[in-house]
């Protein structure tokens, strides 16, 4: 590494890669809880689930788990850290695995990442593309490989195991089960989104209630109240469309978190589209690990 502006690079682009990973798990939208498809919701009352709307929420669930995968295009954003605008696909079958282009950066990171950058994911690392500006700084290389496992290190043990276990276990319909957990997820009405007929469910996500909250196993609700607790997740709220067939086609989400408000507004596509992904060649690829080891010698 020859320039101090690498380790900029590298440092904002770890940042986009926990973002990109976690889109569907701690996303949001900052207009969460209104109507922003082509129709008008019909409201219902009242701020919790009734049985019909558990039993729907459910097979939402198991519908989406069964697609494996999707086309997913959206905005998230990260306080004034970073803000974009991603498109790409995204398979969970078996862990995390997809890729997405990330474009329009805005916010604190923007001046150390290209205008749009790829990033790859696997079930155990993803990669970010830096451009032809960090290659110059890398050795000619223009991937940096980020372990999940280095990264929930690099993070600490409360928030960096949280978004080890997310990036590795994260699909559309998690943020759903959150929600569900809180016992507060609930038909709003219809919709239209992007010209398909959709029902509107809203709720909110809150970490105190989990205790007792229904729709899931005792050891699902434990499980996802740790995870909310090492993220820093003290509230939030969640909106999502769902077609005929039981796949969501929108979701917006915004989470309160120890690192800001953490926001996102993602629409999905293709379910079940078939494809597979591979690592960037190991000869255009350089780890995060080493590199780190490299810029501390550096400034010793």
């Amino acid at each position: 590494m020859k320039h101090a502006s690498a380790i900029r690079r590298i440092a904002a682009a770890t940042a986009v890669v926990a973002a990109l990973g976690a889109v569907s798990a701690c996303g949001g939208d900052a207009k969460a809880g209104h109507a922003t498809g082509t129709g008008k919701a019909t409201s219902q009352a009242g701020n919790t689930a009734s049985a019909d709307d558990l039993t729907a929420l459910r097979q939402v669930v198991k519908a989406t788990g069964d697609a494996d995968s999707a086309k997913v295009d959206g905005d998230v954003s990260m306080g004034s850290t970073e803000s974009m605008s991603v498109t790409g696909r995204l398979a969970w079958a078996h862990g995390l695995t997809g890729d997405m282009t990330m474009s329009h950066i805005g916010g604190a990171v923007s001046k150390a990442l290209p205008g749009s950058m790829a990033v790859r994911y696997l079930p155990d690392a993803a990669y970010a593309n830096l451009g032809d500006a960090a290659s110059a700084q890398l050795d000619g290389k223009h991937w940096v490989k980020y372990s999940y496992a280095d990264l929930a290190k690099i993070m600490g043990a409360g928030s960096g195991a949280a978004m080890q276990q997310l990036m590795q276990n994260d699909n559309p319909v998690h943020n759903v089960q959150l929600a569900l957990a809180s016992g507060t997820l609930h038909r709003v009405g219809t919709e239209t989104v992007r010209g398909v007929a959709a029902t509107h469910y809203e709720g909110t996500e809150n970490t105190g209630s989990l205790s007792t909250a229904s729709g899931l196993t005792a050891a699902e609700r434990e499980q996802l109240q740790r995870q909310l607790k090492q993220a820093g997740v003290t509230s939030g709220t969640v909106d999502l469309w769902v077609d005929a067939h039981n796949l969501p086609v929108k979701v917006a989400d915004r989470m309160q978190t120890s690192q800001g408000t953490v926001s996102s507004t993602l629409y999905y596509s293709d379910y079940g589209v078939a494809f597979s992904e591979t690592a960037p060649p190991a000869s255009d690829t350089a780890d995060l690990t080493a590199l780190l080891r490299e810029a501390q010698g550096s400034s010793s």
